[in-house]
């Protein structure tokens, strides 16, 4: 029988305990106090441990006073109705009354420990959050220890590279070391054979200078025995020169390539022509400018490059005066000075008077003459070699450009360059063939703009493309005064606007090259 069925009964024989007592008045009866009462709240109040448990013993003992209440209603009704009485009545009574303080005692009792259940709720709560957020503090440590764990573990390996490192590094070293102790030895052994290789240095130089006078001594005998060769002025220097140009611009006008001739794969860029942007050659009066160019660039490059001759023996014996007096002038030719010029001027003179002088004119052999050894033979017919050759690089270049052109010209340009070039090197000062740097400002001294297409010369502006290159002296007829520069002829060029301004290390800039095989 559940609560809701007790409830039910003790409410209906509580009704038939009240009918009964309706029926069969209550006898006044003398209260027996409150020992009952007692009984019960101090079962309940005296013991703290049971209410402190929980709200299920104050349950349990509800369902116990209504069982007790309605076991008690029934039997009183029972009573009442079987024997009548009124004593069983108003006992039955009292102890209703008992039962009802009781149960009134317990629902406070209820109370009481459903305020305590809440406040305990409430602190259980509490201290569910402080768990919740000492859960999240204890995993934001244990990832903070994982990570300086991490961190360790990486800084540990990282110790550990580095002492193989240290390590390797050692090893190094000591080899390293080893090394420089070999070094050391090397060098200890080489600066002995150093200073046994100054000692002979010393007497070389000392035999050098020995021979050094022997050999002024032989130039001034020489020069003594060789009658004076007329000096050359400036002004047929200037004359002979623009004859030359004139001759070659005469033959590059008469080289017309046809349009599917491209110029500079048929002619190969010279000295005059590397460096030079190939938009400057686009047009026909600029190709025409190019043949000129090329053909300087072929008698630069074949006969003004040595200052003895053109062939291969005289080309050697350029080399030895440039290794005797050094080769940091322009064209890597000695430094102009009284010493290096009566040594040139001296040699050219006695070879010229061996091989004779129509020979590199005029190009002809004149046969056997008297006193002419093996030597000076041979040395005459490698000239006229040497002119056959220089005369058939420029004819077979042009003839594959135009195989029509008129090309009668060459030999006489030939003929012409080969006696400039002889009478510049029997001067007793210095005549060099020169031309500026491509990308040079422009000097009015040393140079010659071309004309715009309105005839107006531009007088700004850096080189562009040199068309025929310049004639230059230092010194004078007597060999002296060989500081200052003389323009005999400026060199033609085309100028463009200032674009990237640079400074000359000279007037005159070299194209510097090796020595070529003189065939």
């Amino acid at each position: 029988m559940n609560r809701n069925q007790n409830l039910g009964f003790f409410k209906s024989t509580s009704q038939a305990a009240v009918m009964k007592e309706a029926e069969y008045p209550v006898t006044p009866t003398k209260p027996r106090g409150n020992q009952t009462r007692q009984n019960y709240v101090g079962e309940f109040s005296s013991n703290p441990q049971s209410c402190a448990g929980s709200t299920r013993s104050a349950n349990h003992s509800s369902n116990g006073v209504e069982k007790h209440l309605q076991f008690n209603s029934v039997t009183s009704a029972m009573q009442n109705r079987d024997a009548g009485g009124t004593f069983w009545h108003n006992n039955l009574r009292r102890q209703n009354r008992k039962l009802f303080f009781s149960n009134k005692n317990l629902h406070e009792m209820n109370n009481r420990l459903k305020a305590r259940v809440g406040r305990l709720t409430a602190e259980c709560d509490d201290m569910k959050r402080e768990k919740t957020r000492s859960d999240k503090e204890y995993k934001a440590s244990i990832q903070k220890i994982s990570s300086e764990a991490e961190a360790s573990k990486y800084l540990r390996g990282q110790l550990e590279n580095f002492g193989a490192q240290k390590e390797a590094l050692r090893e190094d070293l000591m080899a390293s070391r080893l090394q420089c102790q070999s070094l050391e030895e090397q060098l200890y052994h080489r600066e002995a054979k150093l200073q046994d290789s100054l000692q002979t240095l010393k007497l070389c130089r000392d035999e050098a200078r020995g021979l050094r006078d022997q050999v002024q001594a032989l130039q001034k005998e020489m020069l003594a025995q060789v009658p004076n060769n007329e000096v050359i002025t400036d002004e047929v220097f200037s004359r002979d020169f623009h004859a030359i140009v004139s001759l070659v611009k005469s033959l590059s006008r008469s080289i017309q390539p046809p349009q599917n001739v491209d110029i500079l794969d048929a002619l190969e860029p010279g000295v005059l022509l590397r460096d030079v942007s190939k938009h400057h050659w686009d047009t026909r009066a600029r190709k025409k400018a190019y043949v000129e160019a090329w053909i300087w660039s072929v008698l630069i490059d074949k006969v003004f490059r040595y200052a003895f001759g053109p062939c291969k023996d005289l080309v050697n014996l350029h080399i030895y005066w440039c290794f005797i007096f050094g080769d940091s002038w322009i064209n890597r030719w000695p430094k102009p000075n009284p010493e290096s010029e009566t040594w040139r001027f001296t040699t050219v003179t006695k070879l010229v008077g061996d091989t004779g002088q129509e020979t590199l004119i005029a190009g002809q052999d004149h046969g056997d003459r008297p006193g002419l050894n093996a030597y000076a033979h041979q040395l005459q017919q490698e000239m006229l070699e040497r002119r056959g050759y220089v005369a058939n690089i420029i004819k077979s270049h042009l003839t594959a450009v135009v195989p029509t052109s008129d090309l009668s010209h060459i030999s006489e340009v030939v003929n012409k360059a080969f006696a400039l070039a002889l009478d510049m090197s029997m001067q007793r000062f210095r005549v060099q063939v020169t031309w500026p740097d491509i990308g040079e400002e422009f000097e009015a001294s040393s140079m010659t703009p071309v004309p715009d297409r309105n005839g107006e010369e531009i007088r700004r502006g850096v080189v562009a493309f040199i068309v025929n290159p310049g004639l230059s002296r230092w010194g004078n007829a007597r060999g002296q005064d060989f500081g200052v520069c003389h323009e005999i002829v400026p060199s033609l060029v085309q100028l463009e606007p200032v674009q990237t301004r640079r400074e000359a290390l000279h007037v005159l800039v070299p194209i510097k090259q090796g020595p070529e095989e003189v065939q």
